[in-house]
């Protein structure tokens, strides 16, 4: 018993050391800035996945593979990734560091040149009538409170010419794995171990009673 109990011990500490180097070697965002501007980010944690982010202004048919097709086009597909990704943006990427202050002032963003806010598209699929929908991160200057809505618009609609709006344009982040966090597994390790560890107890005093 001796013998399993110090293996399972030995096992559940290179579970945890293999799944905390997993989950915290690529943890870190790194800002990519061109003179000061915020031009995108590099692994940004989205539900579990590392991602690339590109910020740019242009056309949803430029930018999107034509902006027609949202099982192809569209790095996220559906609402409710789309509200995650634009969640992750707003509290990984648009903070206030030492390389600038990309939450108090949004026009440090590429794209940005309005004072009070950067709104990132994010699309995620073209309706019926040929009008993409998007899901944007809304970024505003100074302590007023961030947040991501939907929106919709025209594929053909330039961004350049609005200076409030940008695209976020999404990849899997370049050399990086997914990130893997399981807390519910070494959870679940640590009470079997736990398990483990009674049982054993009792069954040594259940044979020193019996002896007696």
């Amino acid at each position: 018993m001796k013998k399993i109990y110090a293996f399972a011990i030995s096992t559940f500490v290179g579970v945890a050391a293999t799944f905390g180097f997993t989950s915290n070697a690529y943890a870190t965002v790194i800002l990519d800035i061109v003179d000061g501007q915020l031009v995108g980010a590099q692994n940004v944690n989205v539900s579990g996945t590392l991602y690339d982010v590109s910020f740019t202004d242009g056309t949803c048919i430029g930018l999107f593979s034509g902006c027609d097709n949202a099982a192809s086009d569209f790095t996220f597909t559906s609402f409710q990734t789309a509200f995650e990704a634009a969640t992750a943006l707003l509290e990984q990427v648009f903070q206030d560091t030492a390389e600038g202050l990309f939450s108090s002032d949004p026009e440090l963003t590429r794209g940005c040149e309005g004072l009070a806010v950067c709104w990132s598209s994010i699309p995620y699929q073209v309706t019926s009538a040929n009008r993409f929908e998007a899901m944007i991160a809304r970024n505003f200057a100074d302590n007023a409170v961030d947040f991501a809505s939907g929106s919709f618009t025209q594929p053909s609609l330039d961004y350049f010419t609005f200076t409030s709006d940008t695209f976020a344009v999404f990849s899997l982040a370049s050399g990086g794995p997914i990130q893997v966090d399981e807390p519910g597994t070494l959870l679940l390790f640590g009470v079997a171990l736990l398990g483990l560890g009674v049982a054993s107890r009792r069954g040594r005093r259940h044979g020193e009673t019996s002896s007696t």
